[in-house]
């Protein structure tokens, strides 16, 4: 009998051990694990990792914004973040810069969505998201730069009356191409009418207030500062930087002074077509690499990239959002297992979570050379990135300019080809991934810092050393 009392005894402490056990189970288990047992849920997650495993977009678009519901956005947030965590580049330089991901667990995202209310809340929550990725260009984009260049959208129909007539590119700006979403980000600018912090600024300026010329007293230097290279409409002389006559004069001096400070500009040709081609005196040539994520959207992009640009150069280059082509007619792009011995800096754990290498060789042509024989200095600092750091790399490989001031920050070479503009899979809302990571000349990455600079300096001793050098003092062009 007290056998059998002490099995009892240990039969009831199994079963509490089991309930205990069980108990804590479901206590541990995530919130997005207890949301993810509903069948239906389970069902569009399985669904959405279909879709990333594919490289694949997912489009789902409600016709009303009010109607977005919490589950909804959590489909959405969930997808975003696989694509923010396997397939953009930003990921990779932040866990090893900060020997850690920045970013708050998915669990800890679900928690803040939870709390939303309104459409203003959730874009709010959005570019939260993106800024935990520390990031250059990563970011959700304002529907006011959405649907730049549009007229006020109304109707479904009156959206698809006003798509671009070209193919271009999917990834790029293939967001352009789908009508629901241009309208649901029209319904998201309207409702930002009147909100404190979600005005939309665009992101082109007036040439008088970016770009400015000056020369010294005695006429032998010349200073050419350029504060960014988006710049609306184009100048008299039919340029975007409109300084056609002022390079022209360049044989009337000893010395060249461009400055970039602070430029962290996305627009390639005003500086590619209209500075670099007039100062080289023969076809120049440059070669850099870049390389996508491992994981099926780098590998879908990647593939894309390659096929477009395949059968018809520069396409890629084309925003629709701007009505202006970046000239890329020399451009060639090829896929490549290696890499040249000179890159003998490549970080072995970035590597490892990349594939093949994508060269991109391009030819800068002679365009109405100037006949200037002087030195040329650039100065740069740390706010300088993505074009405005592909112009110094350019400047420097072909031994144009000596580049002075403080390191930059760099993301020049890969923001060119590297981003997708993903519309988020209900509300439409489109979220910019830099998808590409690219490589300095010594296999460094570029997203950590851009080019190589000469001569260090900073706090404005940039252009006094640039003047020491030649000796004139810089005075405002009448």
């Amino acid at each position: 009998m007290n056998q059998w009392n002490q099995w009892k005894r240990i039969v009831i402490l199994l079963a509490c051990v089991i309930v205990l056990t069980t108990g804590c189970g479901l206590d541990v288990m995530t919130k997005f694990e207890r949301w993810s047992l509903d069948p239906v849920i389970a069902a569009r997650i399985r669904e959405l990792d279909e879709a990333f495993e594919a490289g694949k977009p997912v489009e789902h678009y409600v016709s009303n914004l009010a109607d977005l519901t919490h589950d909804q956005m959590r489909f959405e947030l969930y997808y975003l973040l696989r694509h923010l965590e396997l397939a953009g580049t930003d990921q990779i330089s932040n866990a090893r810069l900060n020997d850690a991901s920045p970013m708050k667990d998915l669990d800890q995202w679900m928690i803040e969505l939870d709390q939303i209310q309104s459409m203003d809340q959730y874009y709010r929550f959005l570019k939260k998201v993106s800024e935990a990725y520390q990031p250059l260009y990563t970011r959700v984009l304002h529907p006011g730069k959405v649907l730049e260049g549009l007229p006020a959208l109304e109707s479904l129909e009156q959206a698809k009356s006003v798509l671009p007539q070209e193919v271009i590119w999917e990834t790029y700006n293939g967001y352009r191409n789908k009508p629901q979403v241009l309208l649901n980000n029209q319904q998201l600018l309207q409702r930002f009418e009147n909100k404190s912090g979600l005005e939309y600024h665009s992101d082109l300026f007036e040439r008088e207030e970016v770009v400015s010329t000056g020369v010294a007293e005695d006429g032998k230097t010349a200073y050419l500062k350029i504060a960014s290279f988006q710049i609306r409409g184009t100048a008299p002389d039919g340029t975007v930087l409109g300084v056609k006559d002022f390079l022209s004069s360049l044989y009337k001096f000893d010395t060249l002074i461009i400055d970039v400070r602070g430029n962290h500009s996305l627009d390639i040709s005003p500086w590619r077509d209209e500075i670099v081609a007039r100062l080289v005196k023969v076809p120049a040539r440059i070669q850099t690499y870049i390389a996508f994520r491992r994981t099926a959207p780098g590998k879908a992009m990647r593939q894309e990239l390659l096929t477009q640009f395949s059968f018809e150069a520069g396409r890629l280059l084309y925003d629709a959002s701007r009505g202006s082509r970046t000239s890329a007619a020399n451009l060639a792009l090829d896929g490549t297992p290696q890499s040249p011995v000179s890159m003998n800096q490549v970080i072995y754990d970035d590597r490892q979570q990349l594939g093949d290498y994508v060269r991109i060789r391009d030819v800068v042509t002679p365009r109405d050379p100037v006949n200037f024989k002087g030195k040329i200095y650039l100065l740069t600092d740390s706010q300088v990135y993505g074009s405005a750091d592909l112009f110094s790399f350019y400047l420097k490989q072909l031994d144009l300019a000596e580049l002075v001031g403080k390191q930059n920050r760099g993301d020049g070479i890969a923001q060119t080809f590297g981003f997708y503009r993903m519309p988020l899979p209900y509300s439409g809302i489109v979220f910019q991934i830099q998808m590409a990571y690219g490589f300095n000349k010594d296999g460094s990455p570029n997203h950590d810092r851009g080019t190589t600079i000469d001569v260090a300096r900073e706090n404005g001793e940039e252009l006094e050393y640039a003047l020491k050098q030649s000796i004139r003092k810089i005075q405002p062009e009448p």
